[in-house]
């Protein structure tokens, strides 16, 4: 109807208490496929993960399945049944995801700058982890929490499945960076994987529903990683000009099929994280993504991703390179790659390379003088410790770094980025 905002998905949208919040109509369930889901009514999103019961909706009493207590529905008079989130297939092999958007005050340096509302995507788990959502708000606001883009792992071939949560206010309030903007509705667009584009593209286009959560409410969205797409960008986008200002972006790094992902420090597995390390299914490791650190010999693979800014930034890494194409070994060499907002560059290091440490950066001025360099190391034989004197704040010295002694010599070019 003209002027009226478009519905949201049905069975794809949970009510704070769980329960399903929209019954299909008679016309939207005829259209729906054989083995649907919450987030793949009209069309078989992993059509090989589906091996479960398939949800349904009987036509009469008889056939319904909803008799026992246990059943995972609940009969209506006119023939339809409610399907909870259990009426799912019960077998089926899908990853599941859950995550809430939340809002608290981001403190980026020790100069105070912050922003008052910053959003950002964060596990539930997390959330319980830390006490719960009051709890978790405030050790990031007391910055006992240091808080970084969500990034989610899975592999090729995965079903996958987001349970999206908003837990944020309506608004944004006014203030000198930003207008009061209503934002009472929020989505999870995903970029590149498959997916039921009426239902589970996170946004709002044509005839399609309006993929988004309400307040407390939760969006059940469900993607196919067909291949190994590498990094994936995803974000809200029924508010993003308002929202990625504010933090509110991730990553999906979907790897070839049969990779397990672990921490760097302790080798548990991970399904989330920007530092891993990856396993194949020979056994053979990549080097942790953005860790900046590394042994000689190892493969290193550096995922880029542009959440937030309006200019283009250009990375680079000083003594290396890589193939400009991933995927063609043929492809000239490169050691900068320029990328922009909601962009994602996939950059992969075979060639050999010696211990010690090697400068990366982003080449404009204000980039580097904002923060954006650091240092990946190569690891080789013992070790010294070096603070580091802060030129433009003598009285905070940066973090020890552990360097070889064999490179001890070098090490005032090397850490100054010379060659």
């Amino acid at each position: 109807v003209f002027g009226e905002r478009p519905l949201q998905p049905p069975l794809g949208i949970l009510n704070p208490d769980g329960s399903n919040k929209i019954v299909p109509t008679r016309l939207e369930r005829a259209n729906f496929v054989k083995n649907f889901a919450p987030g793949a009514l009209y069309s078989e999103t992993c059509p090989c993960h589906t091996d479960g019961k398939p949800c349904s909706f009987p036509e009469t009493e008889e056939s319904s399945p909803c008799g026992a207590a246990e059943a995972p529905c609940s009969w209506q008079p006119d023939g339809t049944t409610v399907l909870h989130p259990t009426c799912m297939p019960e077998k089926a092999s899908v990853k599941v995801f859950e995550i809430a958007v939340v809002q608290a005050k981001l403190t980026y340096n020790r100069c105070g700058w912050h922003d008052p509302q910053g959003r950002f995507f964060v596990l539930k788990e997390d959330l319980e982890y830390h006490g719960g959502l009051d709890c978790y708000i405030k050790k990031v606001e007391e910055e006992k929490i240091k808080v970084e883009p969500l990034v989610i792992r899975a592999n090729a071939g995965d079903c996958i499945e987001f349970r999206f949560t908003n837990l944020l206010p309506e608004r944004l309030e006014e203030s000198p960076f930003q207008m009061e903007t209503l934002t009472d509705i929020v989505g999870h667009h995903v970029h590149l994987v498959k997916f039921d584009t009426i239902v589970s593209d996170g946004a709002s286009n044509g005839w399609n529903n309006i993929a988004g959560a309400r307040r407390y409410e939760t969006l059940i969205e469900r993607f196919f990683a067909n291949t190994g797409l590498r990094t994936i960008f995803f974000h809200d986008h029924l508010f993003a000009n308002s929202h990625q200002m504010h933090g509110m972006f991730g990553a999906m790094i979907i790897e070839e099929a049969g990779t397990t992902f672990h921490s760097v420090r302790s080798g548990r597995e991970l399904k989330r994280g920007t530092q891993a390390v990856i396993r194949r299914r020979d056994g053979n490791p990549l080097t942790p993504p953005l860790i900046l650190e590394t042994c000689p010999g190892d493969e290193i693979i550096i995922r880029l991703l542009d959440g937030a800014h309006e200019e283009q930034h250009a990375f680079n890494l000083t003594g290396l390179s890589w193939r400009r194409e991933i995927a063609d070994p043929h492809s000239p060499l490169a050691a900068s790659q320029t990328i922009g907002i909601s962009e994602a560059f996939n950059l992969r290091i075979t060639q050999k390379y010696a211990p010690g440490d090697y400068l990366y950066y982003f080449g404009g001025i204000d980039d580097a003088w904002l923060g954006l360099w650091g240092i990946l190391r190569a690891n080789a034989g013992e070790w010294i410790e070096v603070t580091l004197h802060n030129l433009f704040d003598p009285e905070h010295p940066w973090n020890i770094l552990i360097i070889p002694r064999s490179l001890w010599t070098l090490s005032t070019s090397l850490l100054c980025g010379y060659p």
